[in-house]
């Protein structure tokens, strides 16, 4: 272990002892913010040939947010939330605001040009087909797994 190392972190910790760094570094809202890591709330369905990835997104229309598909299976939603009044009146803040950057794991492959989406309500919509994958059919009377 580097001294130098811990005797900086001592250091620092004294100096922002009576500070209210702790505290907000160990409540959840309060680092959430501080780190920018709220994640999204969303929940994934799947049908016979359709997947729908519904995604709260309070406030936002469908101009503050850009969307992008990774690697076929990584949904990326991109956007800014915008403070509803100036920071001078607020008086107790719990939600978050700025830029925000989440990655949603698909359950199955996407192309880009089949996503549908659409807002309602506050909640994104963003679905697509799929196909299930097909069973290969012995050939000449032999089984796949032979």
């Amino acid at each position: 272990m580097d001294i130098e190392k811990v005797q900086k972190w001592l250091e620092f910790s004294n100096a922002n002892q009576k500070s209210s760094l702790w505290k907000q570094l160990f409540d959840h809202q309060e680092s959430d913010r501080l780190f920018n890591t709220q994640k999204p709330i969303y929940d994934i369905y799947k049908s016979n040939t359709h997947i729908c990835a519904v995604i709260e997104l309070p406030g936002l229309s469908e101009d503050d947010v850009a969307f992008a598909l990774k690697s076929n299976i990584d949904l990326i939603i991109k956007g800014h939330k915008k403070p509803l009044y100036p920071q001078q009146m607020e008086v107790e803040k719990n939600r978050s605001y700025g830029d925000f950057e989440w990655v949603i794991r698909l359950p199955e492959p996407a192309r880009s040009n089949q996503f549908s989406i659409h807002f309602e309500k506050g909640l994104l919509y963003a679905s697509y087909p799929f196909s299930e994958a097909e069973i290969i059919q012995p050939i000449n009377g032999h089984s796949p797994n032979t």
